[in-house]
């Protein structure tokens, strides 16, 4: 027959059951909510790249961008100014990729990604002229200017 001690040992047996189920619908919300995060999150950096690249429309900026390439020390105070900036939300855009690839699952794909573009921006004479000008006064987070670095010393080694 059942008698007091069965019932509680049946109750603690639900309420172990009813512990585990709820653990089990927390992971998977916590899951989803990551996942919906790191969307939102990727998202939030292609719109970043979108607003960066949609400014070269205008009528300054492709040109100061182009000879800025070319030799950085040519360019005007102002349009030193202008190239810095455009540069610099540039790199900080790509850190952002980068962080945001370490966080994923396949996150060495993305993270390879804005190396490669970095190593084409590098490659320019102008673009490394000024990144050893603003490297050597202000910089970056210590993981971009490593990056940075390397696509420099890999995007001359390349042309050689």
């Amino acid at each position: 027959m059942f008698n007091l001690d069965h019932v509680a040992n049946i109750a603690d047996l639900l309420a172990a059951f009813g512990v585990i189920a709820s653990l089990l619908v927390v992971a998977y919300e916590v899951r989803r909510n990551t996942n919906e995060v790191k969307r939102t999150n990727f998202e939030s950096i292609i719109d970043r790249f979108m607003t960066l690249w949609s400014r070269t429309d205008g009528d300054d900026l492709p040109d100061i961008l182009q000879r800025g390439r070319e030799n950085y020390n040519l360019l005007s105070e102002r349009d030193k100014i202008v190239f810095g900036n455009y540069l610099q939300e540039l790199c900080l855009t790509y850190e952002a990729l980068i962080v945001l690839g370490k966080n994923q699952i396949h996150g060495e794909e993305i993270a390879e990604l804005p190396k490669r573009h970095l190593r084409y921006h590098f490659s320019f004479p102008g673009v490394r002229q000024w990144w050893d000008e603003f490297s050597a006064s202000r910089g970056l987070a210590p993981l971009m200017n490593q990056t940075i670095n390397a696509a420099v010393i890999e995007s001359v080694s390349s042309a050689d």
